[in-house]
């Protein structure tokens, strides 16, 4: 049975975790890969952020392309647009022509954002 669906396309697949366990963590990251990736692709970009040993006022990071195949920018904004509604403090920058990766500025302010967040 295709564990993914229409609304679910996540049906069945369990969650990754690294790091501390919930129950004695004072502070959270939740990373979430992109359309075609994996869990397994996104944790070690934990590794690129100098988390603290023991690992959040509520704050968002979106970074993505204005041209990436897999991420339309209208839903990034919607995204954005969406965690604003709800209150929590986002940053939120698109790249003109960078496609579908990571680059420095999207880990050096991921990382800000987390030192900031956890100190």
């Amino acid at each position: 049975m295709n564990p993914f669906s229409e609304t679910d396309p996540h049906g069945g697949i369990p969650e990754l975790r690294s790091g501390t366990p919930l129950a004695v963590a004072t502070h959270a990251l939740i990373l979430l890969h992109g359309r075609g990736a994996t869990a397994e692709s996104i944790l070690p970009l934990a590794d690129h952020l100098g988390l603290p040993d023991s690992t959040h006022r509520t704050a968002v990071f979106l970074g993505c392309s204005d041209r990436d195949p897999h991420i339309p920018l209208s839903r990034v904004k919607e995204t954005e647009e969406i965690f604003i509604l709800k209150g929590y403090e986002v940053d939120c920058r698109i790249y003109p022509g960078m496609g579908h990766t990571i680059n420095g500025d999207e880990l050096s302010a991921a990382r800000q954002l987390i030192s900031r967040i956890f100190s």
